[in-house]
């Protein structure tokens, strides 16, 4: 029973001192780490900004560096080119402020299909113009044919697809727009025989499209304000 205690006693004694040695030694190692990151400090020059001034002239030199860097895209001078240009201005003067025009608009965000194939398809084609209500609505799609095998072979796919979901397609050359009173004798059948109207600028009653037939004007297209002669808002078509 003696020796039990005594070895006990030297057991306990070879624990006490082990985790003294332990001790020790992480105290050592933290005190040369700790004089390296002093050591460290000392040698560091203390900036004479400010922590919001460092972080200023940060961002600074990395605004300069992205500018020197070569750019690979830059804005265009002006959006769309001109063939779409000229006809977004016609039509705007044809549908006045009752419908949008959309142009450029992915023809899957106007025609779904629920088969993958089509809506590929759909995916890989752009309508030039959508014409729709103020709240979003199709009414119709307008597109600018090109004169290429493929650009007739797109027209022809357009065509099959609006005639599926019973809605009209209206095609013009890609090149220059037509009159402007052609074209809005082109969308007046698509609005269900309504003709096209805008708000005089005297009144703000509704305008309606009326062609001179006699005169020096005879032939040529105006808006005409629906209280006429009552108020003389008239504007030529194709005039801002």
């Amino acid at each position: 029973m003696e020796w039990l205690l005594i070895g006990a006693v030297v057991v306990a004694g070879i624990v006490v001192l082990f985790r003294h040695l332990r001790r020790r030694e992480i105290e050592a190692f933290l005190d040369a780490d700790m004089s390296h990151f002093r050591d460290f400090a000392e040698v560091r020059p203390e900036s004479a900004l400010t922590p919001d001034q460092e972080t200023r002239a940060n961002v600074v030199q990395l605004q300069s560096a992205a500018a020197a860097a070569p750019r690979a895209y830059a804005a265009r001078q002006v959006v769309l080119d001109e063939p779409h240009r000229l006809f977004q201005v016609a039509l705007e003067e044809c549908l006045g402020d009752r419908l949008r025009l959309l142009p450029r608009v992915p023809l899957a965000d106007v025609i779904h299909a629920d088969d993958a194939g089509a809506q590929y398809r759909l995916r890989s084609r752009t309508l030039s113009f959508v014409v729709c209500t103020s709240d979003f609505r199709l009414v119709c799609g307008i597109h600018l044919a090109g004169a290429s095998a493929s650009e007739k072979q797109d027209e022809a796919f357009l065509n099959d697809v609006f005639h599926q979901v019973g809605k009209t397609l209206l095609s013009f050359p890609l090149m220059a727009p037509p009159a402007t009173s052609e074209l809005i004798e082109a969308l007046t059948p698509v609005l269900g025989g309504s003709p096209l109207t805008r708000h005089c600028p005297r009144c703000g009653k509704e305008m309606s499209m009326r062609k001179a037939v006699k005169g020096r004007n005879a032939g040529k297209s105006f808006w005409v304000c629906k209280e006429f002669p009552s108020c003389r808002g008239i504007t030529r078509i194709g005039q801002s």
